[in-house]
């Protein structure tokens, strides 16, 4: 016992407790909520989205064919859509596949869309 216990003391010889200053770990700031000015937020552009401008928004992203598919989607929904993506992406594409009836290249293309908007 007397050479693992002199096997103990050499381990942590060399430890020493962490300062304060270490252990006083400031915690990250809280992130910015999306305004009209942050240019990177996705929300904050198409959170105030009419549904004549979430069209807009599928035509200009090539996504023309989906547009008879979110008919009554405005800009809130949209968002919405995001959140689900991120949360739930296995629900999101499999509801993109059964509620909208996109097919598995349209549902990529749409994401891929809303990627970018929210980028």
């Amino acid at each position: 016992m007397a050479a693992g216990s002199a096997s103990e003391e050499t381990i942590f010889d060399d430890y020493s407790p962490p300062s304060e200053e270490k252990q006083e770990q400031k915690l990250p700031d809280k992130p910015k909520t999306h305004d009209a000015g942050n240019k990177g937020s996705g929300s904050a552009v198409c959170e105030s989205w009419s549904n004549a401008q979430v069209q807009q928004w599928l035509c200009d992203s090539g996504l023309s064919h989906v547009q008879s598919a979110m008919e009554g989607y405005d800009g809130p929904c949209v968002a919405q859509m995001h959140r689900l993506s991120q949360r739930c992406p296995e629900y999101f594409h499999q509801a993109l596949k059964t509620e909208l009836n996109l097919d598995l290249l349209s549902v990529i293309k749409l994401t891929i869309a809303m990627d970018k908007l929210f980028k």
